[in-house]
């Protein structure tokens, strides 16, 4: 063998030893996350189409220093040195959105893959909930803050003249992310109504909106001396401003306009021929009341008047329009128990 093909012999081995060491890291890597051998195997790590090498088609698990991992599904594509990631939002993410941490899912991608060179889209599903529609977009990773250019799966596949694997179906992928610690959940409250005194109603600590703003802001500066509480002063200051109302004040609010003690004397007929917030709302709707009163009526279980305390966490102009409407009792929510846990997982209906 002549020196020069013993030098080409070498640089040969040389180079099955780098790439075989290069292999290895990306072993190495890949220890911890979840996949599936049999996929891994027939799709993920062999599949070949018109040189796109699929790399990785499963569930991802992006550590976080506590807490349950987040919880994606990547395809991960290779042409050459180019790869391309789709990440998609699944039910049952810890994270709530990969949208809102594409940053660290990015630099987990090209770290654990190592894909340097990388075009990265964030996917949300088609998904049975409000907001539901799908949405596919193209990440800017040297600008995240640039505006996302959207496409779609379509688009994409059109682009890269090969069709995207498919993920399982909802009830198959759901139970591999519950399988990984994934699923969220939320307590359920309900609101607790009672036909409350008027009379009892707090005074107001902040009517925004009203007409005659500038006497409460008046009052309430005078008494900056004798209060260094905030919220004690202003509801001092709303007990002062009620009592500085005329008949010509009350006249000046639209609030006021409409016939209060009706709508108050009905929320509190509904609230004893009903149990819960639906059928209370429907009995609103179905009142015999005028139209601007049913209006009204409608929001006092809607988006009722609340109070906690001593103030009102909603609904202050009503509740000074109750006061003046000479009415007895009104609808009031008082309070919110909570009723249990419920999840809060929405289910993929496809297009992911």
């Amino acid at each position: 063998m002549t020196a020069q093909a013993m030098r080409d012999a070498e640089e040969a081995h040389a180079g099955r030893s780098a790439a075989e060491a290069d292999q290895n890291a990306t072993t190495e890597r890949l220890r911890g996350i979840d996949v599936d051998p049999g996929r891994a195997t027939a799709e993920a790590l062999e599949m070949t189409v018109t040189g796109i090498k699929v790399v990785y088609h499963d569930l991802l698990m992006v550590p976080r220093p506590s807490g349950t991992p987040w919880i994606y599904w990547l395809r991960l594509l290779r042409s050459g040195d180019t790869s391309l990631a789709v990440v998609t939002n699944v039910p049952g993410d810890p994270s709530g959105s990969s949208t809102n941490r594409i940053e660290t899912v990015a630099e987990y991608v090209q770290s654990t893959f190592h894909a340097p060179s990388m075009r990265l889209f964030d996917v949300w599903p088609r998904r049975a909930r409000e907001y539901g529609e799908p949405r596919w977009c193209e990440v800017p990773l040297t600008d995240i803050n640039r505006r996302w250019p959207e496409t779609s799966r379509a688009q994409l596949e059109e682009e890269i003249g090969v069709p995207l694997p498919d993920l399982p179906s909802h009830d198959e992928l759901y139970r591999r992310v519950i399988a990984l610690g994934g699923g969220t959940e939320q307590e359920v409250y309900v609101r607790v109504f009672e036909a409350f005194p008027v009379e009892r109603l707090p005074p107001p600590h902040l009517p925004a909106r009203c007409a005659h703003l500038g006497r409460f802001h008046e009052i309430e500066a005078a008494l900056t001396a004798r209060f260094s509480n905030g919220i004690e002063r202003s509801l001092e200051a709303g007990r002062c401003f009620l009592a500085t109302l005329t008949p010509v004040d009350l006249a000046a609010c639209p609030r006021h306009a409409a016939d209060w003690k009706a709508i108050a004397d009905e929320s509190v007929r509904i609230l004893a021929g009903s149990e819960s917030d639906g059928e209370r709302l429907a009995e609103a709707v179905r009142s015999a009341l005028p139209e601007v009163e049913r209006r009204w009526l409608v929001s006092l279980f809607d988006d009722p008047v609340r109070i906690g305390g001593d103030s009102y966490s909603n609904g202050q102009h009503r509740g000074c329009a109750l006061r003046f409407s000479g009415a007895q009792r009104a609808a009031i929510n008082v309070r919110d128990e909570a009723t249990g846990i419920e999840s809060t997982d929405w289910t993929y209906l496809g297009e992911g």
